[in-house]
């Protein structure tokens, strides 16, 4: 005999369909979005608080990685431009 039949999952329903994520900032925003979805969702409020808490924990850690992403590009930068200039020095001395 089959179990019966339970409702929908409230936080499985009518989810919106994301393209991956290219970069940090587009995961920032379907975690945003998500973390909008599973608040409005109807579904249990332990379940929803739950949700949010992990959700919120990886924002932070992509905002945290996407800071540290653009500190690296602006040091690299840097770096390159101080590169040229020493070469540039070397070359007419």
């Amino acid at each position: 005999m089959l179990p019966p039949r339970s409702a929908p999952d409230p936080l499985h329903v009518n989810l919106k369909s994301f393209s991956p994520p290219g970069n940090l900032l587009s995961l920032r925003r379907i975690i945003a979005a998500m973390i909008i979805e599973v608040r409005s969702s109807g579904a249990d409020p332990v379940r929803i608080a739950n949700s949010v808490a992990v959700l919120a924990g990886a924002f932070l850690r992509a905002t945290e990685a996407g800071d540290v992403q653009l500190r690296l590009a602006a040091i690299e930068l840097n770096y390159d431009a101080e590169e040229e200039q020493f070469d540039e020095y070397q070359r007419n001395g």
